[in-house]
């Protein structure tokens, strides 16, 4: 846990030289108001403000949101094993590494299609690849007779060996944003992309995900 708060500092940092820098989008032509909205709240990622990332954000009164997330990623973000920390930690770190360049916007009346290239986090791969590790060590210390590993330690070990990773592992999306106008502010819809850019696509193969939880007795069938 030293290692993790450790690192939870330094993106302190890294966040402050990302926002002092120069951003990635560089269009020649003013911003539109919803590109404006669309930009704000990726900046506001990249800084690892999530309170102000919501913001943009047009989430009902009614419901939870937590990241952009469904329930079926929410059940399966419960099972993981992560901690807040390392949540907290994965997320603000493919913030402050993420790239974004806007391609594309779209208005008609009080609703509108923003589209930008991102770069971020490749968590898509990431926990089933730590999972899928996590059974090979199962499997290891079966054979070996040995103290089967602890799975949040083994976890949020490999948390920390990816985040030393240089360069990162990095993939690349084009999000798609829809927006509304409500009460002259524009507003993101929460969707997919929204929840991906959120949460570095750590749940966006959620089949693969509960397979590597499955294999590790983590995720039991119904």
């Amino acid at each position: 846990m030293k290692s993790l708060k450790a690192l939870l500092a330094a993106l302190v940092i890294i966040a402050a030289f990302a926002a002092g820098g120069c951003k990635e989008n560089k269009k020649t032509t003013p911003l539109s108001e919803p590109e404006e909205t669309v930009a704000a709240f990726l900046d506001a990622l990249k800084e690892g403000d999530f309170d102000k990332a919501e913001d943009y954000i047009l989430i009902d009164e009614n419901e939870v949101f937590f990241f952009g997330m469904d329930d079926r990623q929410f059940e399966l973000y419960q099972t993981v094993g992560l901690s807040a920390d390392s949540v907290s930690l994965l997320f603000r770190y493919s913030g402050s590494i993420m790239q974004y360049k806007l391609t594309f916007c779209e208005i008609a009346s009080d609703t509108a299609q923003v589209r930008s290239y991102v770069r971020l986090l490749n968590g898509k791969d990431f926990l089933t690849s730590v999972y899928g590790g996590l059974y090979q060590a199962f499997v290891a210390a079966g054979l070996n007779g040995t103290e089967y590993p602890d799975t949040r330690a083994y976890v949020e070990d490999r948390i920390v060996q990816e985040i030393a990773l240089d360069p990162p592992d990095t993939a690349e999306m084009i999000a798609s944003f829809e927006l509304k106008n409500v009460s002259g502010k524009w507003l993101i819809k929460p969707n997919a992309d929204v929840c991906s850019v959120m949460t570095a696509s750590l749940f966006d193969d959620p089949d693969s995900l509960e397979s590597a939880l499955k294999q590790v007795g983590m995720w039991e069938s119904e």
